[in-house]
């Protein structure tokens, strides 16, 4: 119980502060049937991956966002890799 709650003032708490600051981003959360999760996705954050693709698309192949669960998998126009895996992936 107290990781829940934990969690939820964590949350809640970055909202707040990217919102006070100015910050227009939209908030999701991800479970799946497996029930692996992430706790807050900020939209925004995308938005920099997004863009380096559309400038450099001659110099990008691959975009790839590093976190901490086990399965990997294509997550809108990048790939999802755990951190520990990240250097197979740039290597090939």
């Amino acid at each position: 119980m107290r990781g829940a709650l934990f969690e939820n003032l964590v949350v809640a708490d970055i909202v707040k502060s990217r919102k006070n600051n100015g910050f227009l981003d939209n908030f999701f959360f991800y479970r799946d049937s497996n029930q692996n999760e992430a706790d807050l996705i900020i939209d925004n954050l995308l938005k920099g991956l997004n863009y380096i693709q559309k400038i450099l698309p001659s110099k990008i192949r691959h975009t790839y966002l590093c976190y901490a669960g086990m399965q990997e998998m294509p997550f809108q126009d990048h790939q999802l890799v755990n951190y520990r895996n990240i250097s197979q992936h740039l290597i090939s």
